[in-house]
Parts: C-alpha cells; sequence; structure tokens
C-alpha cells in the first residue's frame, strides 16, 4: 500500500505544471526515473510490473499522465553478475531478454 502509493506520488510530482514544457524534460526524467534495487526475483517482477503501469498510464490517447510518455526510466541495480542467479541458465536469459524487450 505504501510503496502504490509513492508510486503515484512520484508520477504526480513528475507531472506538475512547473516541469511542463520541453524545456524541463530532464526534469520530469529525474522526477520519474525509479530505482529497483536487487535483480532477484522480487526485484525483476516489480520493475516489469512498474514498466506496464507506467507503460499504461503514460499512454498518449488514455493515460492519466501522457506528459510523461518517454519520460519514465526503471533501473534495476543488482549486485551479481546474473540477474536472478537462482534460477536455471535459460530462465535467467528469458528474465534479462523479457526485461530488454520492455525497454
Amino acid at each position: 500500500r505504501k510503496l502504490r502509493q509513492a508510486i503515484g506520488e512520484c508520477f504526480e510530482y513528475s507531472s506538475r505544471p512547473d516541469v511542463a514544457g520541453d524545456e524541463h524534460a530532464e526534469e520530469r526524467m529525474r522526477r520519474s526515473t525509479f530505482l529497483v534495487v536487487g535483480g532477484g526475483p522480487t526485484g525483476v517482477e516489480i520493475a516489469g510490473e512498474l514498466h506496464d503501469l507506467a507503460k499504461d498510464i503514460t499512454r498518449r490517447d488514455k493515460g492519466t499522465y501522457p506528459n510523461l510518455n518517454g519520460n519514465v526510466r526503471i533501473i534495476v541495480a543488482h549486485s551479481g553478475p546474473e540477474l536472478v542467479p537462482q534460477f536455471d541458465k535459460s530462465l535467467r536469459d528469458e528474465a534479462v531478454k523479457a526485461l530488454e524487450r520492455k525497454g
């Protein structure tokens, strides 16, 4: 519940009138950058779900925040050499590919 509220507040803060316009694109991106710490199953799933949420709510035709389209950035930070290290190699590779497809 707190995470959902915090994410919503980030989108609200990123879409305020003080950062409207092309000249503030960098600030909008800064305000709508999310860092997911940990490349285990939970971190990878959260990153994917956050991407899907951002894609949905920033759609130009029906999104709640169309002005943030193209400004949302999601970063996964992981200390190990591979994401989801407890999974078999084929599943690790698929997890990376899935995140790459999402952008």
